[in-house]
């Protein structure tokens, strides 16, 4: 036998590692075989939660093109009064839209009385798409402008599906009735897309009174899952704001000056 043998043996000849454990190293063996197993519990656990929270954060199966429109009537309220306000671009101006969103900003005006913005909804893939509902979010509240409501009339009625949103009401609610002509036909939750089946219609947001930053939410399900679509303004949310208890003043704009409502 060598040396490293015999280091390995008792002197009864048995080797050491058949000694019974003591009470003390039975009892850590059996804590660490419980932290071991509640470990692996709680990792088994962790990872289904991840996975479902990887589930719900799954690209939507919709593709959602939002255009907030910016077009006639043109209607904003504006700081101030209009004697000291000039009057809008004209309506022969080449890029008549663009001029007459940059003349409003400079004034600090906003949307008066109404927020339109066109939306375009497709589907990912031939399976369908369930649009279950349009929700809208009021994520501010601000203190009316002190000035009036400018406005030019032009434009042609144009038939369009749409929505109409009232923000006076609490919480914000779809009046989805058309209007006396008949030309405008309410959208009516729900509704499917796909790839092939693409819905658009146009969102009408009001309020008589409020000055509101709002986002819109279209909420959709698609099998055993289910989501929203946000939608805002380039990332930050849509301003409407009411005309009541305001002047109401009309210009063509160019050389044309203010003139009150029903001169």
């Amino acid at each position: 036998m060598t040396e490293g043998d015999q280091s390995q043996t008792t002197r009864d000849g048995k080797n050491p590692t058949s000694r019974p454990k003591k009470w003390y190293q039975r009892t850590w063996t059996w804590i660490s075989s419980g932290l071991a197993a509640a470990v692996a519990a709680l990792l088994v656990t962790q990872g289904a939660n991840l996975i479902n929270k990887g589930t719900d954060t799954l690209s939507p199966p919709i593709d959602v093109s939002v255009r907030a429109v910016k077009d006639c009537p043109f209607t904003y309220v504006i700081p101030g009064d209009a004697g000291s306000t000039p009057p809008p671009p004209p309506l022969e101006a080449p890029n008549l839209v663009e001029e007459r969103e940059k003349w409003a900003a400079q004034l600090g005006g906003v949307d008066a009385d109404a927020t339109r913005i066109d939306v375009t909804v497709r589907g990912k893939s031939d399976d369908p798409v369930k649009l279950e509902d349009l929700q809208i979010d009021v994520v501010g509240r601000s203190e009316p402008i002190r000035g009036f409501v400018g406005y030019s009339i032009c434009g042609d009625v144009v038939e369009v599906r749409y929505i109409s949103i009232d923000l006076d009401r609490n919480p914000p609610a779809i009046v989805a009735t058309g209007d006396d002509s008949g030309t405008e036909k309410p959208v009516d939750f729900p509704y499917e897309v796909s790839s092939t089946e693409v819905e658009s219609f146009s969102i009408f947001v009001s309020t008589s009174t409020c000055n509101c930053e709002w986002r819109a939410r279209l909420l959709w399900t698609s099998g055993s899952r289910s989501g929203e679509v946000t939608m805002d303004d380039d990332g930050t949310p849509f301003r409407t704001h009411g005309g009541n208890n305001l002047p109401r003043f009309q210009s063509q704009g160019g050389k044309d000056p203010w003139k009150p409502e029903g001169s």
